[in-house]
């Protein structure tokens, strides 16, 4: 029940106002309707295989209200997140710093305007990584 609810706080807080949620007498509740032009909550993964190069979250169109993004709880080093320009490398690094499992929510119109970079690159081993939900309009 208290999963439950946390994951409802979670779709709230990353719908706003739009989420309606239905309850009947103590029951849980039972409906979700995304409203205000929203068609779904998505979610996507994206890998940074060379750092200081820049990997753009999304290469079509996916116009969003906000999204949320997560750095891997396994990344060896530090994800940035910004315009096509970020770097997560040394003295030159921009945009929004993310260690190890932290997230960042972003007001953003389309996923393709996102990137990311990393300040490793992997050698064999699991590339760090991100993991990102949006709220698609339709």
């Amino acid at each position: 029940m208290k999963k439950l609810a946390f994951v409802l706080i979670g779709l709230m807080v990353l719908c706003g106002s739009a989420l309606a949620v239905t309850r009947e007498g103590s029951k849980v509740p039972t409906t979700i309707t995304l409203e205000g032009g929203y068609e779904s909550i998505g979610n996507l993964s994206k890998t940074v295989t060379t750092a200081g190069t820049p990997v753009q979250l999304s290469s079509t169109s996916i116009p969003v209200a906000k999204c949320i993004v997560c750095a891997s709880a396994d990344n060896t080093g530090v994800i940035a997140v910004g315009g096509a320009s970020v770097s997560a490398r040394g003295s030159g690094r921009s945009g929004i710093t993310l260690g190890a499992s932290d997230c960042v929510t972003l007001s953003v119109d389309n996923l393709s305007s996102v990137y990311v970079d990393s300040s490793v690159s992997a050698a064999g081993v699991s590339q760090d990584s991100v993991n990102v939900t949006y709220q698609e309009y339709i």
